[in-house]
């Protein structure tokens, strides 16, 4: 891997994180129910029997994840199979009982790196499946030393997770990795860029923000669809920490999903 990307056979993981945190009082933690979770998945009426979306459901863990698959019918499928089915073996093989948040994020790492490795040597193996790759959105679920409940997310491609509650609403925690990604830097920049790039229903509407001008909003709008990152492509995972607030719900989407409501 070369600079955070999972672009050769591998080398170490470099250490590449984007953290998120809130400071939570302690008796928020105290009593905290068992965590309840519920997951669907449907194929849209107008091209039935064809999703190739993959979800990880791993209870026992606390581990789940969309992967949302690429580069034609068959090769989004496989690639999307391939990538839920790797990290699937690779974090029930590392399950231990001590955790921490290095530990956390290095499975998730490891777990995708494989998963990327492997989609990739599928496309050598087969090139009719050279264009596929997938996206990856995987949340842990885990309890620090302190009591405390947290989650750790590993992030590649446009497919995201939510946090949800009553008092602060619908929050997107991840960054797609699309075309403005490609270019901006400053992720608070990106944020604003993003979240203006969901609400937009045409080109009249766009701004300048922060120094970004309407010109180049609007080319990260016609090009807004267009995915910089994926296992089995270009892939650069981020990694996100936080404080799981007692009622918080966290929704893990792909493009099907969020691309309607935006």
């Amino acid at each position: 891997m070369s600079n955070g990307h999972f672009e050769n056979p591998p080398g170490q993981p470099s250490n590449y994180a984007s953290r998120q945190e809130r400071e939570v009082p302690e008796e928020s933690f105290e009593s905290v129910p068992k965590i309840e979770f519920s997951v669907s998945s449907i194929a849209h009426e107008g091209h039935p029997g064809r999703n190739e979306d993959a979800v990880l459901l791993l209870p026992d863990i606390k581990v789940f994840g969309v992967f949302d698959g690429m580069g034609g019918r068959e090769g989004g499928q496989e690639a999307s199979k391939i990538a839920e089915e790797t990290v699937r073996r690779i974090l029930e093989q590392k399950e231990t009982r001590e955790l921490s948040s290095e530990k956390v994020e290095e499975m998730l790492r490891e777990a995708l790196q494989q998963a990327h490795l492997k989609i990739r040597r599928s496309q050598q193996e087969n090139q009719e499946l050279r264009e596929m790759g997938t996206t990856a959105s995987i949340v842990r679920l885990w309890e620090d030393e302190e009591g405390q409940r947290r989650i750790t997310i590993a992030n590649v491609g446009d497919s995201r997770v939510y946090r949800y509650s009553l008092s602060e609403g619908l929050e997107k925690i991840t960054l797609d990795h699309d075309v403005a990604s490609a270019s901006i830097k400053d992720k608070e920049t990106l944020r604003e860029i993003q979240a203006t790039l969901d609400n937009i229903k045409n080109p009249n509407e766009i701004k300048d923000i922060a120094g970004v001008s309407a010109s180049e909003i609007e080319e990260f709008w016609r090009l807004r669809n267009q995915v910089t990152g994926m296992l089995g492509g270009r892939a650069k995972p981020e990694i996100y920490s936080l404080v799981l607030v007692q009622g918080e719900r966290i929704i893990i989407t792909s493009d099907g999903i969020h691309g309607n409501l935006t």
